[in-house]
C-alpha cells in the first residue's frame, strides 16, 4: 500500500499530528504443521519491536478458508438445504432454491388448503432453526433485520489460540497497561485492509496474522483477544459506531486519556485499527464524536 493511501486512511479516521504505524518486517515460514512468524515494527517512540511466534498451520488455514464476507447468499442456501431435507409429512411436498438474485424461493404442494397453510408455517420454523444454526456455526448474530459478527464470542474463542503471540509480546505484565500498550502498537502496525464495495468484510484473528492485514472490527477483535488471553479477568468490550468498531478496556484512565461510561462502568477507549500509532486512550475524532453524542453500542466480552 502506497504512502498516499496510508495518509488518506489516517485523515479518514480523523487522526492528525500522529505517527504512522510502521511494520518493518513480516516474515512467515509456512511449514506443513506450523507457521513460524517473525514480525518487526516501530512503536510510538520509533523504537523497533520484534515478536517471533509459531501457530498451528491447520488452524490458520481454517481461518483463511472462512469467507471474509457475511454473505447472505450462503445463509439462504443453508435455509434452502434445511427445507429440502425436512420431512413435512404425508401428502405435502416442499422444495426450496436460491434465485440468481439471492432470494429464497419456496414452493409448497399439498392436498388441502389447511395442509398447505400448515406447511408454510412449518417452513418458517425450519428457516428460523436453520438461521440460528448457521449464525452460531459461523460466529454471527442477528440484530433485528441485520446480521453482524459476534465480536464478543470471537474474542473469547480465539484468546487461547493467541497464547504464542501473547508470549512473543512479552507476556502479561504486572501493570496491564504495559502489555496493553505494546499489543496495541503491534496490532496497529498490521496493514489496514480496505473494505471495498462490500461493507461487511471481516477477518478472523488467525486470518489477520496469516494474511497480514485487517480492517477495524477485525483488528479490534484480535487486540481484545490478545488482552483476554493475557488478562482473563479484565473487563473489555467492542464499541460499535456507524461503519467503525474500536475497543474498550476496564482499566483506570490516566489524565488526558479518553474514557466513557456505559454498561455500569468506566471504560478506557482504545483504537487498534491503525495505521496511526496512537497510545491507550487516544481515539479518532470520529470515534470521539460518537462517544460524545452517545451514538454507540457497547458489546461486553462476557463469560
Amino acid at each position: 500500500m502506497g504512502m498516499l493511501r496510508w495518509i488518506w486512511i489516517v485523515l479518514l479516521l480523523g487522526f492528525s499530528g500522529v505517527a504512522e504505524a510502521q511494520q518493518v518486517k513480516f516474515d512467515v515460514d509456512k511449514g506443513a504443521a506450523e507457521w513460524r512468524f517473525n514480525v518487526v515494527w516501530r512503536d510510538a517512540a520509533g523504537k523497533k519491536q520484534r515478536a517471533r511466534f509459531t501457530l498451528p498451520a491447520e488452524k490458520i488455514k481454517e481461518d483463511l478458508d472462512e469467507p471474509i464476507y457475511v454473505g447472505s447468499r450462503r445463509l439462504q442456501k443453508a435455509k434452502a438445504r434445511a427445507i429440502n431435507k425436512h420431512d413435512f409429512g404425508r401428502g405435502v411436498e416442499v422444495s426450496a432454491r436460491v434465485t440468481d438474485k439471492g432470494t429464497l424461493w419456496t414452493e409448497v404442494s399439498a392436498r388441502t388448503k389447511e395442509k398447505r397453510r400448515a406447511a408454510f408455517e412449518e417452513v418458517e420454523e425450519v428457516k428460523q432453526q436453520a438461521t440460528d444454526r448457521w449464525l452460531k456455526e459461523h460466529g454471527f448474530v442477528k440484530e433485528g433485520p441485520f446480521i453482524r459478527v459476534d465480536w464478543a464470542r470471537h474474542v473469547r474463542d480465539y484468546a487461547p489460540d493467541l497464547a504464542p503471540v501473547v508470549a512473543a509480546l512479552g507476556g502479561p505484565t504486572a501493570d496491564p497497561r504495559v502489555f496493553a500498550a505494546k499489543a496495541l502498537n503491534f496490532v496497529q502496525s498490521i496493514p489496514y485492509e480496505q473494505r471495498g464495495k462490500k461493507p461487511d468484510k471481516y477477518r478472523r484473528p488467525l486470518s489477520i496474522l496469516g494474511r497480514n492485514r485487517g480492517d477495524c472490527d477485525s483488528k479490534t477483535v484480535l487486540y481484545l483477544a490478545l488482552m483476554r488471553q493475557a488478562y482473563p479477568d479484565l473487563e473489555m468490550a467492542a464499541v460499535d459506531i456507524r461503519k467503525h468498531v474500536f475497543g474498550a478496556l476496564g482499566l483506570e484512565p490516566e489524565p488526558g486519556e479518553r474514557s466513557f461510561r456505559a454498561e455500569g462502568r468506566l471504560w478506557l477507549a482504545v483504537e487498534p485499527v491503525g495505521p496511526a500509532v496512537v497510545p491507550l486512550g487516544d481515539i479518532s475524532r470520529r470515534s470521539g464524536r460518537a462517544l460524545r453524542l452517545r451514538r454507540f453500542d457497547v458489546i461486553p466480552v462476557e463469560d
